[in-house]
């Protein structure tokens, strides 16, 4: 027997997880350019040494807050944490002064452990770490050029000093995450989280993997500066979920060179016409909600990543089961319309593999004709039955990282 052996379980021990396959597959990888971890010192520096601004010890002042992505998303924090509080430390800003806002956008609240894996032990006994509510303890602040309402945690914006941090992957509509994000949606409130997700029915255009012209980017950014954020830091990280890329200060040109880096970086080769493709959503497999992430390789090919008539297997561990969303979830605004409808993958056939969920998990996501398996031996059966010959079978073990090359 062969073997696909793929990195598995972001945040609940980062292990790998090996499944077998006849000997009549043939196995191709395409990985991304899997760059080595920045040093603790080259951390510090980037972030000491800004793009187009002033260090955050020079400009800082006043109550300051500090808006951090959550569990869902791959980059463990605590170097950049600790970076960034020692600079406002040395600008004469006490722990009583710093406010962490962990930004949710619609997410469910993190647990104090989670909170210490995220961000380090040290870092949740020091500070105030407020968890945002999109329902509560918020301020309008009118609309964008694009009619997007600008309603935003109301703490957050009235503090004198404002940064946020957070990691930088493909993103299907906003072209890359990161930057503005943050704020918009991260600690937006609920009537600007379903207008910033209903962007596309509005009218306002984006594209996988662009921002260049994209224009739901562009109205995040006019949010975010009417929200006032005055200090970014982007991460990129590599296929190990470690610190590959740090770009830090003016929220626009810190995150367009990271985004510059990121292209780069996680530009895979698309493998021709193979029969199977695999698409493991490691290092964002922690729930379903995440998990459709996987497929934004598939549909940015127009679905020819795979032979017409091909089986495509979207791997998670969804180690967090179903997730939560205030809008995606069952009983969410945007539910029904955020579900893939029946025939999106036209001739070709899907199976989610995951051992963490069952049938009715399943269905929060997809439709009934996505093939729902828990089991590896499942899986190998449907092969067995659509491809009897075997055939040619491309991984992309970081699928929610990575784009076609140009």
């Amino acid at each position: 027997m062969k073997s696909i052996k793929l990195n598995w379980k972001a945040w609940a021990g980062d292990s790998q997880i090996e499944l077998e396959l006849p000997d009549n597959w043939d196995i191709f990888y395409s990985r991304i350019n899997n760059e080595r971890a920045l040093t603790t010192p080259e951390i510090k520096k980037a972030i000491r040494n800004p793009i187009d601004c002033q260090p955050i010890r020079e400009q800082a002042a006043g109550k300051v807050g500090i808006a951090v992505e959550d569990i869902t998303r791959p980059t463990q924090l605590a170097v950049v944490l600790k970076t960034v509080t020692r600079e406002l430390h040395n600008a004469g800003i006490g722990a009583e002064n710093i406010k962490i806002f962990i930004a949710l956008g619609g997410h469910r609240q993190m647990t104090r452990s989670e909170c210490i894996a995220k961000f380090g032990r040290s870092f949740m006994d020091t500070y105030d770490v407020y968890q945002h509510n999109p329902y509560e303890n918020v301020i309008d602040l009118g609309k964008t050029s694009q009619n997007t309402p600008v309603v935003v945690n109301r703490e957050f914006y009235e503090c004198d000093y404002k940064i946020g941090i957070g990691t930088v992957a493909p993103h299907p509509w906003m072209g890359f995450s990161g930057g503005g994000k943050i704020v918009v949606p991260g600690l937006a409130g609920i009537e600007t989280l379903e207008a910033n997700h209903l962007s596309a029915v509005r009218g306002i255009t984006g594209a996988f993997g662009e921002v260049q012209n994209n224009q739901a980017r562009q109205d995040i950014e006019e949010a975010a500066r009417k929200i006032g954020l005055d200090f970014i830091v982007c991460t990129l990280v590599n296929g190990k979920r470690k610190i590959a890329g740090v770009y830090a200060g003016d929220m626009i040109s810190a995150h367009r060179q990271a985004v510059a880096r990121g292209q780069k970086m996680y530009a895979s080769h698309i493998i021709g016409q193979p029969d199977v493709v695999v698409l493991n959503t490691y290092p964002e497999d922690s729930e379903i909600l995440q998990a459709a992430k996987g497929l934004n390789l598939y549909h940015a090919t127009q679905s020819n990543i795979v032979k017409k008539g091909g089986t495509v297997i979207l791997m998670s561990a969804c180690v967090f089961g179903r997730g939560y969303s205030a809008l995606f979830s069952p009983g969410g605004r945007l539910h029904l319309a955020s579900k893939a409808q029946p025939g999106f993958m036209g001739e070709n056939k899907l199976i989610m593999f995951s051992p963490n969920l069952n049938e009715f998990d399943c269905r929060v996501s997809f439709p009934i004709e996505v093939e729902f398996a828990a089991k590896w031996h499942d899986v190998l059966s449907t092969l067995k039955r659509r491809h009897p010959d075997g055939g040619k079978i491309a991984v992309y073990p970081s699928a929610t990282l990575q784009i076609p090359e140009i």
